[in-house]
């Protein structure tokens, strides 16, 4: 199995799962905003031309600019599903999670991803 990382740094905050969503006629939708940061996220990162059934690690630094209160894991499912097909074939292959936020001058989302052989 050959051995896959890479990191990549955004100029924003995740989309936290409350705020991905809108609902009409019972039914949840990608709000506009949430697909179009989804989308970047995907091409961001090397599309894996044989996806297997490995484990993969994430990590997740989220640098923020304002006093917002955010839990640390807020945007955590965003990410994880936005590579879904592109890194792995499903976020259930994700055996390692690390998530560190700080607060800083400028919104900064840097993402990690590597194989675990």
């Amino acid at each position: 199995m050959k051995e896959y990382q890479k990191t990549v740094e955004f100029n924003r905050l995740p989309i936290g799962t409350n705020n991905a969503y809108y609902h009409r006629n019972n039914r949840r939708f990608l709000k506009p905003e949430t697909k179009t940061w989804k989308e970047e996220i995907g091409y961001s990162f090397p599309q894996k031309k044989d996806l297997k059934d490995g484990r993969f690690g994430v990590e997740i630094m989220v640098e923020m600019a304002d006093n917002r209160k955010r839990d640390v894991d807020s945007g955590v499912k965003f990410i994880l599903d936005a590579l879904s097909g592109i890194v792995w074939f499903d976020d259930r292959q994700v055996s390692e999670v690390h998530i560190f936020k700080t607060r800083t001058k400028e919104h900064k989302t840097i993402i990690s991803v590597w194989q675990i052989i």
